[in-house]
């Protein structure tokens, strides 16, 4: 009996995290009638299970880029609107180039628009994209460090280490999303930091993002939406997000 109505109450906090997104523990406490510490209790577990991301006061619904989520199942989430954002993206790449891709599932699609450019080196946090530069025979460095294994990618201090020995022409990257208050938010501790790291080492940054990741806080602050030369995407943004002197660009 226990067990069924635990997995009552999961289905329905699942329900109204998709509505709503994120929501507080007092927020869902009030919604089901059920006890804050019931709560608390619920979102801890099912963060473990994948079906919401826990956040400090509450949780973010599970979606295409959320914690608990396998990378092999964010790869085939709004997969031809990544795609198309990629291969603008790529459209930036000039031979000789030195690259930083990171882990996203979003940045991960530019590597098949890299073949033609030549002398280009790439780094990368992401398993998926190394396998896939050396596909393509492209002069590949892989960060290593410590293994995230939801979303296949590296982070740590070894990682942050070896990103000091480069000068980095133009970082790609992504994220969980964009907060009211115009910010690049993620819920990875160790992605956030490494590419904290790649943003001081790099000449141009180019953060991709489709409209669904608009207004959705997270954790932690990677930088302000601002402080990036350019930013891809697939709809204006709202008026309450500042992007300052960056350079968006609509496809």
């Amino acid at each position: 009996m226990n067990l069924l109505l635990k997995e009552a109450r999961y289905q329905e906090i699942v329900k109204l995290l998709n509505k709503e997104k994120s929501m507080s523990v007092e927020q869902i406490g009030r919604a089901l009638y059920i006890s804050l510490p019931t709560v608390r209790r619920d979102l801890n577990e099912m963060h473990k299970l994948g079906l919401a991301v826990r956040t400090h006061g509450g949780a973010l619904a599970a979606d295409d880029n959320s914690l608990g989520i396998p990378v092999d199942f964010r790869n085939s989430i709004l997969s031809k609107e990544k795609q198309r954002l990629a291969q603008h993206a790529a459209s930036l790449v000039k031979n000789g180039d030195v690259l930083f891709i990171d882990a996203s599932t979003t940045v991960l699609h530019i590597v098949d628009h890299l073949k033609k450019y030549e002398n280009i080196r790439v780094i990368t946090n992401g398993i998926q994209a190394a396998l896939l530069l050396r596909k393509y025979n492209i002069k590949t460095y892989c960060t290593g460090g410590i293994l995230i294994e939801h979303s296949l990618a590296f982070g740590g201090r070894y990682a942050e280490e070896l990103v000091a020995h480069f000068n980095i022409d133009i970082f790609f990257f992504s994220s969980y999303g964009i907060n009211d208050k115009s910010w690049i938010v993620d819920y990875s501790e160790l992605e956030t930091d490494i590419r904290k790291d790649v943003l001081k080492h790099s000449d141009r940054s180019v953060f991709i993002c489709d409209q669904s990741k608009f207004l959705r806080d997270s954790v932690f602050n990677l930088v302000p939406l601002r402080d990036i030369n350019t930013i891809i995407t697939n709809a204006p943004f709202p008026d309450t997000i500042n992007t300052g002197d960056a350079t968006c660009i609509v496809v």
